[in-house]
């Protein structure tokens, strides 16, 4: 059975607003238009096929989903690709690739500072 790529990406990222991910994102999925409707709530930005969801989300991280075909196989590679582009603390579901993890627990994967740690959140 051939291993597909998700559709949508996720993690939560610790930083003031979306401005430096959408740059460090510009080589990977192009360039990111804003939605005309977008607002401190809910943030939309487009790329062809490819849409970035930001939204804000508890201790002043903010939730960025990416939809559509990108190179990122997992939650864990983006925001693997996300915390070593940025240089700041991330975290994310850490899915298949912690299996000792049950899907339904308050457990993430924190990236901060080049180190991984699992941490209750939530």
């Amino acid at each position: 059975m051939e291993n597909k790529k998700p559709n949508e990406v996720e993690a939560f990222v610790r930083m003031p607003d979306e401005a430096p991910l959408i740059a460090a994102l510009v080589l990977d999925v192009g360039l990111l238009v804003p939605d005309s409707r977008n607002n401190s709530d809910l943030r939309i930005y487009e790329c062809g096929r490819v849409a970035l969801v930001v939204m804000p989300s508890e201790d002043d991280f903010l939730s960025i989903s990416l939809h559509g075909a990108t190179r990122w196989n997992s939650d864990v590679d983006f925001a693997r690709f996300v915390a070593g582009a940025l240089d700041c603390q991330v975290r994310c579901d850490p899915g298949s690739e912690f299996p000792e993890v049950s899907p339904y627990s308050n457990i993430f994967l924190n990236l901060q500072e080049g180190k991984e740690t699992l941490v209750a959140w939530g």
